[in-house]
């Protein structure tokens, strides 16, 4: 009979890693990454939702769209996730089970993003940020 394979994703609005469980109670590196580099809202287009200002003076009146500042974190936080989705997606052979530990926002954007079968190996949500607890005192904040 086949061993169970247990993941744990960590994740936050900017890190995310996943790690397993050894045998020995060890928990092991599977992924992991940072979304900083993609934190540049100079470059992300507005959407529906942008705000607005009115220029006057100058002989450039004119009413100018530019994205929200909050609308564009929101938006950095939704490709961050759909980057991590993919991943679990790309290597859902090598899982059996998925233990997501995230804030509540977090984690509605995972549940948003996940497909069925992620959706079925999901075994338990934590609703914590856990991204900065060392991974030798993991296992009190899992049980």
């Amino acid at each position: 009979m086949k061993k169970l394979e247990k993941w744990i994703l960590l994740m936050d609005g900017i890190k995310a890693k996943i790690l397993k469980k050894e045998a020995s109670g060890n928990y092991v590196h599977v992924y992991g990454t940072e979304h900083i580099e993609e934190f540049n809202h100079q470059n992300i287009v507005a959407s529906h939702q942008a705000g607005s200002s009115t220029q006057h003076g100058g002989g450039h009146e004119g009413h100018h769209v530019f994205p929200r500042e909050e609308n564009a974190k929101e938006l950095d936080k939704e490709r961050f996730v759909k980057k991590i989705v993919s991943f679990l997606n790309e290597n859902k052979s090598l899982y059996d089970k998925l233990v997501v530990v995230a804030p509540d926002r977090i984690l509605g954007y995972l549940r948003a993003a996940f497909n069925k079968e992620i959706t079925e190996k999901v075994y338990q949500e934590i609703r914590k940020d856990l991204m900065h607890v060392p991974v030798s005192e993991l296992h009190a904040h899992l049980t």
